[in-house]
């Protein structure tokens, strides 16, 4: 359409002036036109059979590709590529360099495929009348694929995809939705129970070996073990001098120096029988039964364990050796009841510990402890008031949550300046400032647990739910009960 005229000016390759190819009829539709993105007087034109290049200055067509199993679209890359979906579910890519195609991959034979659209930097949806499907552009492999299920009415389309990533698709009766940030967390029940007391899951450890869930769980009827592969449970008694219900287990850890799971009770710690369906107390040449009421504990790397009782506080020891520090004089005592420290090592081998008031650090190079008091109606700019988990991410950052719904940054090459940013997590949350990809105004009230994924996220407890936080963008998502998690205490 050209404006100057108020009219349509008509092309054809028949009458563009490049004759070398005109030894048949063309006949077949034009079905997808591309802007190229490095010349803006080029066009890139897929018929039904055929790719051209078309320039509108000189009004000429070049035959880039012949013979091509029935075009659907294509699809211009910024990476360098043009992308064809085909006839019989095939997607063939092209270099712009070279004009020559560089890959093939072939969803499935009876897909008819449609459009190309943005899914993410590395990605592109591929919409088809059997379904979607995702395609790599790193490997140039179909990653995955949503079949449609005409029994059950469900259909996937894209008719629009908005500034957030959702997929809108007209249908029959209305609009249907999809959330590709929305994902449905499956729960796994040992058993559905009305009674009044509560079962709080102190800690869940895996075993490495086996891939096993071992889970501690308060006032429950022993240790509860979760086969991630059969999807089943089993419970481990607790030791014959408890009574159901009376096994508070405190904690539990893999220990990487025995190679076994350790399970803390407020007087002993146990360990798994060889057939692992009992447990025994562990050979230890401390004492641990006459000493405290023992809260939680931890392994360092050393082996050492660090255990924090009710009574003597912070000490470490070697159930190998008998050796035993007392280490009380540098936490201050606690009066929260069951006050469960935070205790983390980092790759400088610095010992992180939270406290009720503030935070500690050891370092084993300097042999060292480090204290940082939070003191009430002070700036306290180096720690919180209750920190509730360290975790170092890729960038060799330590972040730490807290009760005040900030995160706080600390350095391992620097543990005696505790923290040295902070970030109002809840007001980011509230507003727009960051990047909220979902849920954008959620009320956080804390943040306990802190733990990193394989792609480098942090994700953080808390009574709103997940909240997954990438420490290199801030972009942040949270994942509450509509994406199938249950309510959180």
């Amino acid at each position: 359409y050209k404006p100057e005229i108020d009219g349509f000016e008509h092309f054809s390759p028949i009458d563009g002036p490049s004759q070398n190819f005109l030894g048949e009829q063309f006949t077949n539709t034009f079905v997808d036109i591309e802007q190229d993105l490095r010349n803006d007087s080029l066009l890139w034109l897929g018929q039904n059979d055929k790719l051209f290049l078309f320039n509108k200055y000189s009004k000429s067509f070049t035959l880039i590709l012949d013979s091509v199993n029935s075009y659907r679209s294509i699809y211009l890359h910024p990476n360098g590529n043009l992308y064809l979906a085909e006839g019989q579910g095939i997607v063939r890519v092209l270099n712009l360099y070279s004009k020559k195609i560089i890959a093939r991959a072939q969803i499935d034979p009876k897909w008819s495929l449609r459009n190309f659209f943005h899914k993410s930097n590395n990605e592109l949806w591929i919409t088809a009348n059997a379904g979607l499907a995702v395609l790599d552009l790193t490997t140039n492999e179909i990653t995955s694929k949503m079949v449609n299920d005409s029994k059950n009415k469900i259909y996937y389309d894209i008719d629009y995809l908005d500034e957030k990533g959702r997929i809108w698709a007209g249908t029959i009766v209305g609009m249907r939705v999809y959330d590709p940030l929305a994902s449905q967390f499956k729960n796994y029940q040992y058993e559905a129970s009305q009674e009044t007391n509560y079962y709080i899951t102190e800690d869940v450890v895996e075993d490495p070996n086996t891939g096993i869930l071992y889970m501690n769980v308060f006032s429950g009827d022993g240790l509860y073990a979760f086969d991630k592969a059969k999807e089943s449970w089993s419970v481990i008694p607790p030791p014959p001098d408890y009574k159901r219900g009376s096994f508070f287990g405190r904690g539990s850890l893999w220990s990487k120096r025995d190679n076994r799971l350790l399970i803390l009770s407020p007087g002993q710690i146990y360990t798994l029988s060889p057939d692992k369906k009992s447990m025994v107390p562990i050979k230890s040449k401390v004492n641990l039964a006459n000493r405290d009421r023992w809260f939680n504990f931890f392994e360092d790397h050393l082996g050492k364990l660090w255990l924090v009782g009710e009574e003597n506080g912070l000490v470490r020891i070697d159930i190998h050796t008998g050796e035993i520090d007392t280490l009380n004089q540098y936490m201050p005592k606690c009066t929260e009841a069951r006050f469960r420290v935070a205790f983390y090592q980092d790759r400088m081998l610095n010992v992180w510990l939270s406290g009720c008031n503030g935070h500690m650090v050891y370092s084993y190079e300097k042999d060292k402890f480090y204290t940082f008091t939070y003191k009430e109606g002070q700036e306290n700019t180096n720690t919180f008031f209750r920190i509730r988990g360290f975790q170092e991410d890729d960038q060799g950052q330590i972040w730490l949550t807290s009760d005040d719904t900030e995160l706080g940054i600390a350095y391992p090459e620097n543990p005696e300046k505790g923290v040295i940013k902070k970030f109002p997590l809840k007001e980011w949350i509230l507003s727009d400032s960051t990047k909220i990809r979902k849920n954008i105004g959620t009320e956080v009230n804390w943040l306990a647990e802190v733990i990193k994924d394989d792609a480098g996220n942090l994700w953080l407890l808390s009574q709103a739910g997940l909240i997954k936080f990438n420490p290199t963008t801030f972009a942040i998502e949270v994942y509450d009960q509509d994406d199938g998690l249950q309510i959180f205490d």
